[in-house]
C-alpha cells in the first residue's frame, strides 16, 4: 500500500482522503486554498460535503477546486501542502491521543526508509533505480531528477 502511495499521487491523494487520514476537514480545505494561491479560499463545509459527494463523484476535491477554480487541482502540491502541515507540528501531532491516521502512516514511512540503505555498487544502484520509485533512467543512465510543482 505505502509503495503505490508513493508512486502515484492521485492514489495517495485519494487514499489519504477517502480513509481520513488527516481526520479533520480543516487542514485540507486549508491546503487547497494554499495551492490556489489564495485565488479562492475553500472552507470547511466545502470540504465536508465534497467528501460526503465522494459516492457520486470519482474525485470530489478536484471536482471542487474546478468549480471554484475552473482547472484541475495540482494532486502533488495538496500532497506537499498537507503533509508540511503535519510536519510542521511533529510534537503536537505526537501527543495528540490517538494519533491521526497520516501520522501512523508518516511513522511507517520513516521505518522504511530508515532501512532502506545506500545501494553498495553500481549494480544495485541500478536495480533500485528499475523498480520505478525514484524516477526512471535517462539515455546517460542517470535518475532524472524532475521535480513537480
Amino acid at each position: 500500500m505505502i509503495e503505490t502511495l508513493l508512486r502515484t499521487p492521485g492514489a495517495a491523494l485519494r487514499y489519504l482522503v477517502e480513509h481520513d487520514a488527516f481526520a479533520v476537514v480543516d487542514p485540507i480545505a486549508a491546503a487547497m486554498t494554499r495551492v490556489s494561491e489564495e485565488r479562492y479560499t475553500f472552507t470547511d463545509a466545502e470540504v465536508a460535503d465534497a467528501r460526503v459527494a465522494k459516492a457520486k463523484i470519482g474525485n470530489p476535491l478536484n471536482a471542487l477546486y474546478r468549480r471554484a477554480l475552473s482547472y484541475d487541482l495540482n494532486k502533488v502540491r495538496l500532497l506537499r501542502e498537507l503533509f508540511s502541515a503535519t510536519i510542521s507540528n511533529a510534537a503536537e501531532e505526537h501527543a495528540r491521543n490517538p494519533p491521526r491516521p497520516i501520522v501512523k502512516l508518516l511513522d511507517r514511512m520513516i521505518e522504511l526508509a530508515a532501512d532502506n540503505y545506500q545501494p553498495v555498487s553500481e549494480e544495485l544502484w541500478r536495480r533500485n533505480q528499475a523498480t520505478g520509485y525514484f524516477g526512471p533512467l535517462t539515455k546517460n543512465g542517470e535518475a532524472n531528477k524532475k521535480v513537480d510543482d
